[in-house]
């Protein structure tokens, strides 16, 4: 499962003209803006259906424009409210952020994980990365599919390969390629090799969302 992350005030100009041909390559687009709110992000999930409309869209935390724009599944920052309360507003797939073992009782119900940052992570300048023995005991635990992010590239994917993830989460990794089409086939052809270890979670590539 290879998802994308669309962060507003980060997200190069230059990246809309590959939007189009990243349908069919990655599994879902997450929009987020920390910054400026739900209009931004409104305005740039609205602008992201009209140029790619099969591509799943998630939606970062605002569960009111998740509903208003009909999004495929909505993603929430650790800190965010308890996923069963979630439940009562959302019904389509949740995507919780963890970060430690303990988050996984708090975020029970989401339908995926999604730990990190895995590697050096340019919105994190000067943060480490996290430990990666967090990530392998979250991997054991959890009972749904988790998904790493952060500093994750068509060049060290494979570092990857034995921790049990099922998928990755995109941002500058992509976006900052100089093909990031030819970036996204590198990275799920990795994923579908013999030598990954989560290789069978991450064929699902998330047709149940897409729009007709």
């Amino acid at each position: 499962m290879i998802m994308g992350l669309v962060d507003i005030p980060r997200f190069p100009e230059r990246a809309w003209a590959w939007l189009g041909g990243l349908e069919g390559l990655l599994d879902g687009l997450i929009v987020r803006d920390k910054t400026n709110g739900a209009s931004s992000v409104k305005t740039v999930a609205k602008q992201i259906r009209e140029q790619a409309p099969t591509l799943p869209l998630w939606i970062n935390s605002y569960v009111s424009v998740a509903v208003g724009l009909s999004a495929e599944g909505l993603a929430v920052p650790t800190n965010f409210m308890r996923t069963s309360f979630l439940r009562s507003l959302w019904t389509k797939p949740i995507m919780s952020s963890v970060h430690h073992i303990q988050d996984l009782q708090y975020h029970r119900g989401a339908d995926y994980y999604l730990w990190g940052h895995a590697f050096p992570s340019r919105s994190k300048p000067g943060c480490m990365p996290r430990p990666w023995s967090e990530l392998e005991n979250i991997v054991r635990s959890a009972n749904v599919p988790v998904l790493a992010i952060g500093g994750i590239t068509a060049h060290n994917i494979e570092q990857l390969a034995k921790t049990g993830i099922a998928g990755v989460c995109l941002a500058d990794g992509l976006w900052l390629e100089t093909d990031p089409i030819q970036a996204c086939r590198q990275i799920r052809e990795c994923m579908q090799s013999s030598h990954w270890k989560g290789s069978g979670a991450c064929n699902a590539t998330g047709n149940q969302w897409r729009r007709s």
